[in-house]
C-alpha cells in the first residue's frame, strides 16, 4: 500500500514539475527540454558522470553536423563534448541565461566517432571511435593547460566503438565489452568479441578477464539515434526499454529493477514507450535518476531516487565465465619479458666474474667496514719484530700483479705513498693518511674507522694472496712524540715490493 501511494506521488510530481517555468525567459534556438537540463546541472554541484545525449539536445549549437553531446560533470563544471570532433565545450551562466563556452584550441574532426568517454580523477578521457575510414583503439586525454587532446596508449585491436564500458575509481580500472569494427569503408565490417577486457591505468596493460555467456545478445548494438548509456555510482544502466538493466562488470552482475523503482518506471510509460521517444533521456545525478521525456515543444521530467538496493540481485544473471589464469599475455608483454630476462643474465654473468677475480680475497672492504663499526677502538695492525717469512723469497712478480690488481685505487695510492716514506727514512703520520683517504674534515671516530679499514684489507689482501703470515702495514710509536702513531711499510717485504 505504501509503494501504491508514493507511485501515485511521483506521478503528481511528474505533472507539476511539466508545468514549471525553467528560466525567467526562453533563448532561442534552446528546446524547452535543453532550458531544463541546464538549470539542472547548473543547479547541481557535487555529481561526477557521464550521460550520452540523443540528437535533439543542441544547447544553442547552429552546428549540428556531427552526431550527438556527451556529457562529463565534473562537480560543478559541465562540459559538453561534440560526438565525431575533438571539441570541448563548457555549459555555464552568464548573467543569468545558460550559455556555451568553448574551450579546446583543436581543428580536428571526423575521427572519433562513437568513441567512449570517461572522468578519471580531474581529467576526461575518450577510448576507440571510428573515423577517416578506419576505427580507433587507443586512449587520449584532455589536457586543459594545452587546451587540446593527448595520446596515451594504445588497445591492441580490443572493442573501439561505444560498446558497454565501465570506469572503476577504486581499482583506478577501465572496463570494456562489446562489437569490435576493423572498417567503415565502404561497407562496415563488424564482429562480436566474446571477451571482457580491463585496462589497469597503473600498469598501461589490458587483461582478458572472461568471456561473456553464449546467450547474451545484448552486446551487439545497433546504435541509432538513441544511446541507451547511463552511468550511475554503482553501474551502468542500458535504457532501451523502460524496465531497465544495471550492469556491474567488476562484479559479474546484470540485474533487474525491483519494488518502487519498477512502479516508476511503468507510471511514466504510460503507453507511450519510453524506447520509441526520440527525446527520452536518463541522467545519474547525485543519488536521484532524472528522466526527461517529450519532444521540442512539451517536457515531462521525474525523478527518483536510487541506490544498488533498488536492484534485484537474488535474480541477478552472470554476465561472464572468468578467465582460469585471469590474464593475457601480448606479444609486446613477451618481448618486455624476453628483454628482462636477458639484462638480467648478463647481470649475473658479469657479477659471477667480479667474483671469480677476488675469489682470494674474503676480507673485502665490507666486511672489514661493519668490523670496525662494530668496534669502539680503532682496529691496528700488529706489530712484528720475529724473523722474515722463509716464503718471503717464493714469491713471484704474478703474484704482486694480483695483490696489487686486488687493491682498489684508494688503497694503491696509499701503498705507494707509505712506500715512499719508508725508502726515504721516514714513516707517515695519520693527517697524510687522512688526505688521501679524503677524511681530512670528518670527525675523528670516522677518520679512525676509515683508516682501520684501508689499512686493514690492504694486510688481509697481503697476507691471503703472497700466502705470508705477517702485515705488511705496521704502526709505531712517534719517536718525537709517543702519543701519536706512524705507519710504515715492513722493511722485510721493502725490496720485494720495488721490484
Amino acid at each position: 500500500m505504501k509503494n501504491t501511494h508514493h507511485t501515485i506521488a511521483l506521478g503528481l510530481m511528474m505533472m507539476t514539475l511539466a508545468s514549471a517555468p525553467v528560466f525567467a525567459q526562453s533563448y532561442p534556438g534552446w528546446s524547452k527540454p535543453e532550458q531544463l537540463l541546464a538549470e539542472i546541472l547548473l543547479r547541481d554541484t557535487t555529481s561526477r558522470t557521464v550521460s550520452y545525449l540523443p540528437k535533439g539536445y543542441w544547447f544553442g549549437l547552429s552546428d549540428r553536423s556531427h552526431g550527438y553531446l556527451k556529457l562529463v560533470k565534473n562537480g560543478k563544471n559541465n562540459y559538453l563534448l561534440r560526438d565525431g570532433t575533438h571539441q570541448v565545450f563548457l555549459l555555464n551562466e552568464n548573467k543569468g541565461k545558460p550559455s556555451l563556452q568553448r574551450l579546446d584550441s583543436s581543428v580536428f574532426y571526423g575521427d572519433n566517432f562513437l568513441s567512449m568517454t570517461c572522468l578519471r580523477k580531474d581529467t576526461i578521457y575518450q577510448y576507440g571511435g571510428y573515423g577517416f575510414w578506419n576505427t580507433r583503439d587507443f586512449f587520449m586525454f584532455y589536457r586543459n593547460a594545452n587546451k587540446d587532446w593527448e595520446f596515451l596508449t594504445g588497445g591492441d585491436g580490443l572493442p573501439n566503438e561505444l560498446n558497454y564500458y565501465w570506469y572503476d575509481k577504486t581499482e583506478d580500472a577501465f572496463y570494456i565489452m562489446g562489437s569490435l569494427s576493423s572498417t567503415h569503408h565502404p561497407i562496415p565490417q563488424k564482429k562480436l568479441v566474446d571477451s571482457i577486457y580491463r585496462y589497469d591505468f597503473v600498469t598501461h596493460q589490458w587483461t582478458s578477464i572472461g568471456r561473456v555467456q553464449e546467450n547474451f545478445s545484448e552486446l551487439d548494438l545497433l546504435w541509432k539515434l538513441e544511446l541507451p548509456v547511463c552511468f550511475t555510482s554503482f553501474g551502468f544502466l542500458d535504457t532501451r526499454s523502460f524496465q531497465l538493466k544495471l550492469y556491474d562488470i567488476p562484479g559479474n552482475r546484470i540485474l533487474i529493477p525491483k519494488g518502487r523503482l519498477t512502479d516508476f518506471l511503468f507510471r511514466i510509460a504510460k503507453g507511450n514507450p519510453l524506447q520509441i521517444n526520440e527525446y527520452k533521456h536518463f541522467i545519474y545525478l547525485g543519488d536521484s535518476l532524472h528522466v526527461l521525456q517529450g519532444n521540442r515543444d512539451t517536457i515531462l521530467h521525474a525523478t527518483i531516487q536510487i541506490t544498488e538496493a533498488d536492484f534485484d540481485a537474488s535474480k541477478a544473471q552472470i554476465l561472464f565465465i572468468p578467465n582460469k589464469k585471469g590474464f593475457r599475455v601480448t606479444f609486446t608483454q613477451y618481448l618486455a619479458w624476453i628483454i628482462s630476462l636477458t639484462i638480467l643474465l648478463m647481470m649475473a654473468g658479469f657479477f659471477w666474474k667480479v667474483r671469480r677475480r677476488r675469489i682470494n680475497k674474503p676480507d673485502n672492504l665490507q666486511a672489514a667496514d661493519s668490523s670496525a663499526i662494530e668496534r669502539s677502538d680503532e682496529i691496528t695492525p700488529t706489530d712484528h719484530t720475529a724473523m722474515p717469512t722463509a716464503n718471503i723469497g717464493k714469491v713471484g712478480n704474478q703474484d704482486l700483479d694480483f695483490f696489487r690488481a686486488a687493491l682498489n685505487p684508494t688503497e694503491q695510492e696509499l701503498l705507494d705513498m707509505l712506500l715512499k716514506a719508508t725508502l726515504s727514512g721516514t714513516a707517515a703520520d695519520i693527517v697524510a693518511i687522512n688526505k688521501i683517504l679524503g677524511v681530512s674534515n670528518k670527525e675523528p671516530s670516522l677518520q679512525k674507522t676509515r683508516r682501520s679499514i684501508c689499512i686493514n684489507n690492504i694486510n688481509s689482501c697481503f697476507r691471503q694472496t703472497l700466502k705470508l703470515d705477517e702485515n705488511l702495514i705496521i704502526r709505531e710509536r712517534d719517536s718525537e712524540d709517543k702519543r701519536a702513531f706512524v705507519y710504515k711499510l715492513d722493511a722485510r717485504y721493502i725490496d720485494m715490493l720495488k721490484g
